[in-house]
């Protein structure tokens, strides 16, 4: 056998121990830089989703907003047609009461002095009399046609005051919920660009 001397001995250990040495300084210095990517990547993808969860919750803002704006032209529009039609209806009732009380009086005093004259003018009296009940129902057609277009318009109205006020609640307490969350959001971008100017320093 031979026998190596012991610098050759002491060469290889030195080889061996200073390969493992560079191995060892070269894990060390590329695993932080490794480990601080993976942590950029990470936070980068935090922000991405935090970004992205404000933009949804902009636009479901935004979609309540809309809703809001169309529960209040819903309302708009039933208590129009509610207080047009309220006061059509006033108007025609007064014209109407108006026209029963004219019409009552006509009739009585026709039908009281039916009695006091001759034949040819009682019969001329009874066709006054049937002329004056045939306008008369077509005064209480005409108001039957109006009230019943005035009661479908106002039942119109009511329903759209109705869904209006339906929307509005709707609409405000999804708003409220979107506004919330988006305060909860800013606070978590806040927390964490703190938190990132505190990791820089």
């Amino acid at each position: 056998m031979k026998k190596t001397s012991k610098p050759e001995n002491y060469l290889n250990i030195l080889t061996f121990k200073g390969l493992s040495a560079f191995i060892l300084v070269s894990v060390f210095l590329i695993l932080p830089s490794v480990v601080l990517g993976s942590g950029k990547s990470n936070k980068n993808s935090n922000e991405k989703r935090l970004a992205h969860q404000l933009e949804n919750t902009a636009k479901l803002q935004q979609r309540y907003q809309a809703r809001l704006n169309v529960a209040d032209s819903l309302i708009a529009v039933g208590d129009t047609l509610m207080a047009r039609t309220t006061e059509e209806i006033r108007q025609a009732t007064d014209v109407m009461r108006e026209h029963q009380k004219t019409y009552t009086a006509k009739r009585k005093e026709l039908e009281k002095s039916l009695n006091e004259v001759s034949r040819e003018e009682a019969s001329q009296m009874r066709l006054a009399i049937r002329d004056l009940d045939a306008e008369y129902r077509d005064a209480l057609r005409a108001y039957d046609d109006l009230m019943r277009r005035a009661i479908r318009e106002s039942e119109s109205g009511t329903i759209s005051y109705a869904r209006g006020r339906e929307y509005r609640r709707e609409a405000e307490k999804g708003l409220r919920e979107a506004e919330r969350q988006m305060a909860r959001l800013r606070e978590s971008t806040t927390e964490k660009s703190v938190s990132d100017d505190v990791a820089s320093k």
